[in-house]
């Protein structure tokens, strides 16, 4: 098994054994679909937060919307440069954090866009999965951490 389909594996592992915790609304209940608003991030930091609304399902006409957090850092010093979109980590991680780099968005905007599933309005919830990969030992895409993730999420 080449280690690119270890990846993959562990992905469709991971999710299979997770149920959904909070709410997605009814189509009609969105009004905007995209909205941003000024909002200071700790250590004064000028941002504009909001929500991003996408189709729970793409493929059922009329589904429900799940809400995603969007949160743009503005520059300290504007420069007019094309801004940074964060795209952090793998399965489970989230995207949207305090922590921005100050060296990065020191002349450009700083996007975080939450991930489905992690960061919006519903949740995947897998506790016996996340259990599982916090037992392991540092080689996470070996035959045993495959074995035990697998039985976690079965």
């Amino acid at each position: 098994m080449t280690r690119r389909s270890r990846v993959a594996f562990l992905c469709v592992v991971w999710l299979a054994g997770c149920e959904p915790t909070g709410s997605a609304v009814p189509l009609s209940a969105v009004k905007r679909p995209f909205a941003l608003k000024a909002c200071v991030l700790a250590g004064n930091r000028r941002a504009d937060c909001g929500t991003l609304m996408v189709p729970e399902r793409r493929d059922l006409p009329g589904t429900r919307y799940v809400a995603l957090p969007v949160v743009r850092v503005r520059a300290a010093a504007p420069a007019g440069r094309d801004p940074v979109f964060w795209l952090e980590g793998g399965p489970g991680m989230r995207n949207v954090s305090g922590d921005v780099p100050s060296w990065l968005a020191a002349d450009r905007d700083y996007v975080m866009v939450g991930y489905r599933g992690v960061d919006g309005s519903v949740v995947l919830a897998c506790p016996e999965v996340e259990r599982a990969l916090r037992g392991m030992g540092p080689d996470l895409l070996g035959p045993v951490s495959l074995r035990v993730i697998g039985e976690a999420s079965g």
